[in-house]
């Protein structure tokens, strides 16, 4: 068959239609032949949320304690105060997940300070979740409950924040009731961070994640 005489009689467009159309699956059968590599990216979506942790807050009023430099007093729910100072200079932000935050504190030797993490729980149910803290050498950290999270809310006699034992080093199990809501007397984890005796004056940073467990 003489195809160059064919195709003479065919019109333009047909003819460029259909190099377009050959072209095209060529490219794609260029691309399919090869090999997928690299990761795709998936969201895991947990119910356990946090806020911007809070340093000048009174656990049992929610009221800055720190306008004429008076030092922080808390009440954990066994009813023992807690004293420590606030420091010189702080900054604190949460991850854009809500599931990770961070504070940097100006500390000196034997320093110690407490900030407050507002806790969610975006579920229906009680949930359990571990919450691990990163910190330099010579940083230590303790977690407790505020007595109001752990006693009574206005919704739950038994409290939102419902339990927390520690796991590890630097790692605590704790149960969050589904009525918790960032609130400020009802809904807190509280961190006292102490040093060492032979830390250098400087900034220091606390970095922490929560990651559900279970339901």
């Amino acid at each position: 068959m003489n195809l160059r005489k064919h195709l003479k009689k065919l019109p333009g467009w047909i003819i460029v239609a259909a190099c377009v159309i050959t072209g095209a699956g060529a490219a794609v059968g260029a691309v399919l032949a090869g090999n997928v590599t690299g990761d795709i990216p998936v969201t895991v979506s947990q119910s356990i949320l946090v806020s911007t942790p809070i340093i000048e807050l009174h656990s049992q009023t929610g009221a800055d304690l720190h306008a004429d430099g008076a030092p922080q007093t808390i009440y954990n729910y066994n009813g023992a105060q807690v004293m420590t100072s606030q420091p010189d200079r702080y900054i604190a932000s949460v991850g854009d997940d809500r599931t990770s935050f961070e504070v940097a504190a100006e500390l000196n030797t034997g320093d110690a300070f407490l900030f407050s993490i507002p806790a969610k729980n975006a579920s229906d149910q009680d949930v359990v979740a571990e919450i691990t803290l990163q910190m330099p050498e010579g940083i230590s950290a303790g977690l407790f409950i505020p007595w109001e999270s752990f006693y009574s809310s206005p919704s739950n006699p038994n409290g939102n924040i419902l339990g927390l034992v520690r796991a590890g080093a630097n790692k605590w199990i704790i149960s969050i009731n589904s009525d918790a809501e960032y609130d400020l007397r009802y809904d807190l984890i509280n961190v006292v961070i102490s040093t060492s005796d032979c830390i250098q004056p400087g900034f220091y940073n606390v970095s922490g994640t929560i990651k559900q467990i279970c339901v």
